[in-house]
């Protein structure tokens, strides 16, 4: 399947969660922190 994250296309698999899609679409970061 796919969904769109900020406008982009991401490949998923079924039983995939989305943080695992996007972190497999290259995708690191996922929010900021003023303290780290």
């Amino acid at each position: 399947m796919t969904f769109y994250f900020d406008g982009e296309p991401v490949r998923a698999l079924a039983g995939d969660t989305v943080a695992s899609a996007l972190y497999a679409s290259g995708r690191r970061v996922f929010s900021r922190s003023f303290k780290y």
